[in-house]
């Protein structure tokens, strides 16, 4: 037995755009609300948008605050991965460095020296 809504109501799955950056079971207004992904240089669309589908197809979200949830969830997941992509490149560039530079002196202050 399926729900009646309200005249002039309509479910987030009646809004639902033919294509955005998140593809096209996201309903439009959301994909307004949510902008461009927040993507950093060279990072894929295509792969943030396959990403958020697979928490879609997980959780498969039918009102706003589980839409929500899942770009916020998303959102979380790509950040975290840019980070561990960072951290790797940063590693890589301090081992890369000569030994000479990695032997310039290191200043070390005791607490009572440290400012707050």
């Amino acid at each position: 037995m399926s729900k009646s809504i309200e005249p002039g109501r309509r479910r987030s799955s009646d809004l639902v755009s033919g294509k955005n950056a998140y593809g096209p079971k996201v309903p439009t207004v959301l994909a307004k609300i949510f902008g461009p992904p927040p993507l950093v240089g060279d990072e894929d669309p295509e792969l943030f948008a396959e990403l958020f589908n697979l928490y879609v197809a997980k959780h498969d979200p039918k009102e706003i605050d589980e839409w929500m949830l899942v770009h916020d969830k998303t959102i979380l997941r790509w950040e975290l991965l840019r980070e561990r992509r960072l951290r790797a490149e940063v590693i890589k560039i301090y081992q890369e460095q000569s030994n000479d530079e990695s032997k310039q002196p290191i200043l070390v202050f005791s607490p009572n020296e440290a400012m707050y």
